[in-house]
């Protein structure tokens, strides 16, 4: 009897087992009710576009994969997602695209409800395609890889608040076409902060459009650019990698508002063979806006291919005759002799 006892045990474990291993969910077109995903029920197969209504939460717990049928499917938020993975267990999303509405739940730090993805692995959903598009909300993502991903994050808005905190991320792309952030919100406040370092590698460019930008400790390898468009942005302790057009800080304030603290930076390997992009390139797209509260400190200009200079400085001016200074000092540009490096680095 305790042997048949305990051959029935084995047989119970054994077909739990099996169970868990063939355990999966179809997701339905239209969820209206909260929901815990968690492995049990993984994968949860995602076949058709599906739709979270406003105010209703889908929490993503570890270890759990989220797997679209195809690329074009599009998982649209009204209402809230949070996908929370641990350094052990990651969450999965593949072939999916995120559309994060307008309706949908900002990330409120003081409460860490809303949007938020911790911990999870992005795959693509093919050329052209956007891994989170994000409406005029606020989303933080940390401790998460996208992989040979098109456009990673794919921002719009009007509203007037609107925050993105992008934390120790890792973007890997092999087809030199990604995009790994788009943004053309004008009130965005973009936060890009590498705890052990955002790693942005291969692919197009990094594009950055809003009211304020903070870069702090990242690494940018192999793209096409960097380029930040803002009111008031803070880039400092970052390496900008082998960029083939190298780094675009452009101004669109009036004076008052206006001003970029570049600081701390090391520039390597930009440019092409037969190009004369800058390794950074200054652009004044209003014309009320001046340089002369921003500084490019303490920063490394090192290798530069092509035949351009190392620094830019252009856009518009209203008065041609007129001048005013540009904080460039104390910065490393190879050569010590100040002749070269004010006839052979700098132009404005």
């Amino acid at each position: 009897m305790k042997r048949l006892l305990t051959n029935l045990l084995l047989l119970s474990i054994l077909i739990t087992g099996i169970e868990r291993l063939n355990a999966q969910t179809t997701v339905p077109a239209l969820i209206t009710s909260n929901q815990v995903w968690d492995i049990s029920g993984s994968p949860y197969l995602v076949n058709q576009n599906t739709y979270i209504d406003s105010g209703v939460k889908v929490l993503v717990k570890p270890g759990v994969e989220v797997l679209g049928l195809n690329g074009n499917i599009q998982f649209i938020v009204d209402g809230e997602l949070q996908a929370n993975g641990t350094v052990d267990s990651n969450i999965l999303f593949h072939q999916l695209q995120i559309q994060l509405q307008q309706k949908a739940r900002s990330y409120d730090s003081a409460t860490g409800t809303g949007a938020y993805f911790n911990h999870c692995v992005f795959t693509s959903p093919g050329i052209g395609k956007m891994v989170i598009y994000v409406m005029g909300i606020s989303v933080k993502i940390e401790n998460s890889t996208f992989s040979n991903t098109y456009y990673s994050l794919y921002i719009t808005g009007s509203l007037s608040t609107q925050r993105i905190d992008l934390l120790a991320c890792t973007f890997n792309d092999n087809t030199g076409m990604s995009s790994p952030i788009y943004s053309g919100s004008s009130y965005l406040e973009a936060y890009l902060i590498g705890n052990t370092f955002n790693n942005f590698g291969g692919g197009g460019g990094v594009y950055i459009y809003g009211r304020k930008t903070t870069m702090l400790n990242n690494v940018f390898n192999g793209l096409n650019k960097v380029s930040v468009t803002s009111q008031a942005s803070l880039i400092s302790c970052n390496l900008f990698n082998k960029l083939r057009q190298g780094v675009e800080v452009s101004f669109i304030a009036a004076d008052s508002v206006n001003s970029c603290v570049f600081t701390h930076n090391t520039l390597d390997s930009t440019g092409y063979s037969f190009g004369g992009d800058p390794m950074l390139k200054l652009t004044r797209n209003n014309s009320a806006a001046k340089l002369n509260q921003s500084r490019f400190n303490n920063n490394n200009f090192l290798y530069h291919i092509g035949t351009g200079r190392k620094v830019i400085i252009n856009g518009s001016n209203p008065v041609p005759t007129s001048s005013e200074p540009v904080n460039l000092k104390n910065n490393y540009w190879v050569s010590t002799d100040s002749t070269t490096i004010d006839t052979g680095m700098i132009m404005d």
